[in-house]
């Protein structure tokens, strides 16, 4: 093998290396950015949770003051009952 072929067999290799490189590269990047989508997706999803389980949690509390009401209310005519009264 003369000097010349070996200088252009290691130019070939060069440049295979570096669209071996290349394509890499592109492909992290497509990687990253399909990762990136997922965790905007999740984030997303979290901040929807959150805020309906702060919905939640108002009704949860509002429910509560309700039935204390109706409770009240029965112990009420409970005692109203046990002294006599209508």
């Amino acid at each position: 093998m003369t000097d010349e072929q070996r200088l252009d067999r290691m130019e070939r290799i060069v440049k295979l290396m570096i669209k071996a490189g290349l394509r890499a590269r592109q492909e992290a990047r497509e990687r990253a950015r399909e990762h990136d989508e997922k965790i905007n997706i999740l984030i997303d999803g979290q901040i929807r949770t959150d805020e309906r389980m702060a919905e939640l949690a108002v009704a949860q509390k509002i429910t509560e003051q309700k039935v204390q009401s109706l409770a009240d209310t029965v112990d009420r005519i409970i005692n109203e009952r046990r002294n006599g009264q209508p």
